[in-house]
């Protein structure tokens, strides 16, 4: 193939995303007909997530309500302003999901404070008390250093979260 070629046969083709990522429906063992795509594969969940937005999703009655329901919702951090604010919702959310249904957490880079007690107590829950967080969502609005993006998220990785999303990279894992 030629750098400067017109022919059609020489220029290279991408893949057709209409035909490999659109959704299917597909029967489940129990005869169900479901949804297909890589989120519904990932998450088990249907396709839809609902996203962080404070001060919605920092209420722990109205996330385990959509968790409850089958969905997949991220807690908004943003507005759980304290350690001990933080602690008290994740363990209600905790506490009213079902077993084997899975956190996710939306942490906004806003501002050093917050960051500095939230993603070290959301990785200390999961880690060492066994609290379900499956995912992080890291909104970088004040935007660090590439490198200190890159090592939140190299640390995040090492902990083993499902899923792992930035407004900058995304780790699905």
């Amino acid at each position: 193939m030629f750098a400067y070629t017109t022919e059609l046969k020489d220029l290279p083709y991408g893949i057709n995303w209409a035909k490999e990522f659109t959704p299917k429906l597909i029967r489940n063992a129990d005869g169900n007909i479901l949804m297909d795509t890589r989120y519904t594969r990932l998450t088990g969940h249907p396709p839809l997530l609902v996203g962080g937005m404070t001060p919605t999703t920092s209420n722990p009655e109205f996330v385990s309500a959509i968790v409850n329901a089958g969905y997949n919702v991220e807690i908004t951090c943003g507005g759980l302003y304290s350690p001990e604010v933080l602690e008290k919702c994740i363990q209600e959310v905790s506490e009213k999901i079902p077993d084997g249904e899975g956190i996710l957490c939306n942490v906004i880079f806003l501002n050093q404070r917050l960051c500095s007690f939230q993603i070290p107590n959301l990785v200390d829950m999961r880690r060492y008390r066994n609290i379900r967080i499956e995912g992080i969502t890291l909104l970088l609005l004040v935007f660090p250093l590439s490198i200190t993006a890159v090592r939140i998220f190299q640390n995040l990785l090492k902990q083993a979260f499902h899923m792992l999303v930035s407004n900058q990279v995304i780790w699905l894992v």
